[in-house]
């Protein structure tokens, strides 16, 4: 019977040999590693090896393909978002032991792997090729790696190697954007023979997904002269590997901690864009997942419990959730109006608290009204009332044509594979979608984000980042190196007395007395300008107005409002642009404001973006 060598508990009159032969034993295994380690190559992986031709009576080359080092994934300061670290593993080549079962046992005497593994491991045997390895343990020790080398010669077939595993430092916080890694399925592998490739992993969501093939590399080979035991013994040749491309992401760990950290406990999301380029500085969406959980195979009992999660942990809220818009689309609405010359903006609208039309009452939010209002004011205190009587003026195709402009109503990037296009109704799209003729009453309530209407927190930023633009076209990005598209002249989606105009009234919004946002202006030097939103969940009938109506912190949780907020700073220089959704959570005035203007002041405050200059990223 072949010797293992292995500590055992001995009798305590043994305990000081126990000692010493345990030390013996361990120093030994580092020597050898260390032997052992120096003579591979680095982060070697077996893919396969053709048939193998006698060189001598012990001796033969094996083929050997070499797993390309994945690409880490950067903030814009060079903070690792994904990245690799040493992985102690245990690979079995069944081509070179004669009993696999047998050996599983003998590795379960040195590292407990357990039955259940075992017999994954007897499966995947007899269904691939006996010369392509099977990882039969990741996450050892040192003590458990180094007793695995000293018995390498005892149990043939095993093959102990330092390789790496994917790393995510930020865990949940950039979970939805960055995604994770994970092993191929079989059609995966049918389509890529590559992916055979024992720790050749495939991107799956976020960035990981988006840049797979960029961040996996390219494959080496080598031609390896190994013993009968098939420990090496030289290199014969050699095409080494390329190492995957580092993605340098215009996102900042700080701003994207400190934000996850404030919608914690929520859920909602944050869009933080630059102004000057489009750079997305940070996208953040809870609840969440931690995608390190992804790394060495998640459990079909955790997955089944994560897919089923009524929270909907995996949504990517940022980019796929989908929103009435609330009174944030009254500041596109205003605009509209102004570039076609529909009103006066000094002209005066009566609110008594709802308007009437037809046999109906479309209702203000301030039940005793707002009195006679103009357009600066109308969007200052986000008067519904005047916002119905300019609907009519406008008309919804007019209306819809600006909306779609500024990019609301279809996908705005090309790196979130599950962004959504929301929905900007008019008369055609109802006539596709119902077969029905659009009404007028429905363009009221378009008006002030409610009836079909549907947006993303992306572009809900995007819209309030070119308003800071004076109308200019923004298009998001997420890698520095697309920042250099900015640098030309950018589409002017509105006249500069228009976005003015709306601006200026934005600001009152947050700075003035009476402002729907005054409470969250900003405490430091720099002004901010926002817009509050909020996103009616459920519509409160006749009967329930004449009872009074409950609260909406009254409500049961899945029938209150939805909050909703925008904004751009400083004012006078704009440079971050910044929206919040808070699921459910009532008034954009509240938590949504509040989030903004804490984000807003981190990001004026932050040294790191005040001594940053757009060249350098060029």
């Amino acid at each position: 019977m072949k010797k293992i060598l292995i500590s055992r508990k001995k009798n305590p009159n043994e305990a000081i040999s126990n000692v010493a032969r345990r030390g013996f034993l361990l120093l030994g295994a580092q020597v050898a590693f260390v032997v052992f380690a120096t003579s591979r190559l680095g982060y070697l992986q077996i893919l396969k090896s053709e048939k193998m031709s006698l060189l001598s009576d012990n001796n033969r080359i094996s083929r050997r393909t070499l797993l390309a080092t994945r690409g880490r994934i950067l903030d814009r300061f060079g903070f690792p978002l994904a990245a690799n670290k040493e992985d102690y593993e245990l690979y079995l080549i069944p081509e070179l032991t004669k009993d696999i079962r047998s050996t599983l046992s003998e590795i379960n005497s040195i590292v407990s792997i357990g039955e259940i593994k075992k017999d994954e491991i007897l499966k995947l045997a007899s269904k691939q090729k006996r010369f392509i390895p099977i990882l039969v343990k990741s996450n050892l020790s040192w003590e458990e790696f180094s007793l695995l080398n000293a018995n390498f010669p005892n149990i043939p077939g095993i093959h102990p190697t330092l390789g790496q595993k994917r790393s995510y430092p930020f865990g949940e916080s950039f979970s939805h954007l960055v995604g994770y890694i994970s092993n191929p399925n079989t059609t995966e592998v049918q389509n890529n023979s590559s992916l055979k490739l024992p720790g050749n992993k495939i991107g799956r969501r976020g960035l990981e997904k988006v840049f797979d093939a960029k961040l996996r590399g390219k494959l080496g080979l080598a031609q390896i002269e190994v013993n009968a035991l098939g420990r090496e013994v030289k290199v014969i040749s050699q095409e080494d590997s390329t190492q995957g491309l580092d993605l340098l992401t215009t996102l900042d760990s700080g701003t994207q901690k400190f934000v996850y950290n404030k919608l914690k406990g929520h859920q909602g999301a944050a869009v933080v864009l630059d102004i000057r380029n489009g750079g997305i500085i940070c996208s953040v969406s809870t609840p969440s997942f931690d995608p390190n959980q992804f790394i060495d195979g998640m459990s079909q009992s955790k997955w089944a419990n994560l897919l089923s999660d009524p929270k909907v942990s995996l949504l990517n809220r940022a980019v796929a959730g989908e929103y009435p818009p609330g009174s944030i689309i009254k500041i596109l609405v205003a605009l509209s109006a102004l570039e076609h010359n529909v009103i006066n903006p000094k002209l005066k609208v009566y609110c008594p608290g709802h308007y009437d039309y037809a046999d109906r009452k479309f209702y203000c939010w301030k039940k005793t009204g707002h009195g006679y209002v103009n357009l600066h004011r109308a969007i200052k205190e986000s008067c519904d009332t005047y916002f119905y009587n300019l609907s009519l003026k406008l008309g919804i195709e007019k209306m819809a044509n600006t909306l779609k402009d500024f990019g609301l109503g279809s996908q705005i990037t090309d790196f979130f594979v599950d962004e959504r296009s929301g929905i900007v109704p008019n008369k055609k799209w109802k006539k596709e979608k119902f077969g029905k003729k659009w009404v007028h009453g429905e363009t009221l309530i378009s008006a002030i984000g409610q009836g079909y209407m549907l947006t993303t927190p992306l572009q809900l930023a995007n819209v309030i980042a070119q308003i800071a633009n004076n109308g200019k076209e923004i298009k998001p990005k997420i890698l520095i190196s697309q920042l250099k598209d900015s640098r030309g002249p950018s589409q002017v989606l509105a006249s500069q007395r228009s976005v003015n105009f709306v601006k200026n009234a934005l600001f009152s919004s947050t700075n003035e007395p009476g402002g729907t946002s005054y409470s969250s202006r900003l405490s430091i030097s720099e002004k901010m300008a926002g817009k509050t939103g909020t996103a009616q969940v459920r519509v409160i009938d006749k009967i329930e107005r004449k009872i009074g109506v409950l609260k909406n912190k009254e409500l049961p949780w899945k029938d209150r409002d939805h909050g909703l907020f925008v904004a751009f700073a400083p004012y006078h220089a704009p440079r971050f642009a910044i929206s919040v959704i808070i699921e459910h959570g009532g008034s954009g005035s509240g938590v949504p404001a509040r989030i903004a203007r804490d984000t807003m002041e981190y990001l004026l405050k932050n040294k790191k973006f005040k001594d940053e200059e757009f060249e350098e990223y060029a």
